[in-house]
């Protein structure tokens, strides 16, 4: 009976802790996205008022991905890659490069570095290692919402990204969750009275138990 009682102390606070990051992450957004240019975030000259944002033509650079899943299997739980905008210094370099060398083989050592990004896509939608792409595509649209509110990278993660980006600051890049909307009002604030109450119940409960006692 003991265990039940923690167990709806711990599930109540869980429950609320949630509705206060989905309260957090979705201040101050809007149900539709706002359309805004990869170009623009990367010149800081973009409007991002609307953390709930929808990207245009970007170009993911799947072949820096990273990802996170269960130790010694395949599964994949989340990956992340940045996004680079038409005028990116480093798309610039390689659509040069390409008018150079228009059979597409081109020297290893003339391949530039990334450099700086604004945007890291964190994407949910890759199971397992054998889905996870390699290459450097271009894609017509992102939507998502930009969650630096609540959601940290881990320290191993950040070793990664500075492996590839020396001068990686997460302070200073947006990150992005692919297909994530902002939460209505109702499951926000359902979640955070929801999980309160479970957890005031569980404590009174636990409280009168020592009180008999």
């Amino acid at each position: 009976m003991f265990r039940i009682k923690l167990i709806l102390i711990g599930v109540g606070g869980f429950l609320a802790f949630m509705g206060f990051q989905e309260f957090k992450v979705s201040k101050g957004t809007k149900p539709e996205p706002a359309n805004i240019e990869l170009a623009a975030i990367e010149a800081d000259t973009a409007d991002m008022s609307n953390a709930h944002i929808k990207l245009g033509v970007h170009h993911p650079a799947f072949f820096e991905l990273i990802y996170y899943g269960e130790e010694n299997t395949d599964k994949v739980t989340y990956v992340y890659y940045p996004v680079l905008s038409e005028s990116h210094p480093f798309v610039v370099a390689i659509d040069q490069l390409y008018q150079k060398y228009p059979d597409g083989d081109i020297p290893a050592e003339e391949v530039p570095e990334i450099g700086d990004f604004s945007v890291l896509v964190k994407s949910d939608k890759y199971s397992n290692t054998a889905e996870l792409p390699e290459n450097f595509d271009t894609a017509e649209s992102i939507q998502g919402l930009i969650v630096n509110k609540i959601t940290k990278l881990k320290k191993e993660e950040i070793d990664l990204l500075r492996k590839s980006f020396p001068n990686f600051d997460p302070e200073k890049v947006l990150l992005l969750e692919e297909g994530r909307k902002p939460a209505g009002a109702g499951k926000k604030f359902g979640l955070m009275g929801g999980g309160s109450l479970l957890s005031l119940i569980g404590l009174g409960w636990l409280v009168a138990g020592f009180t008999r006692r």
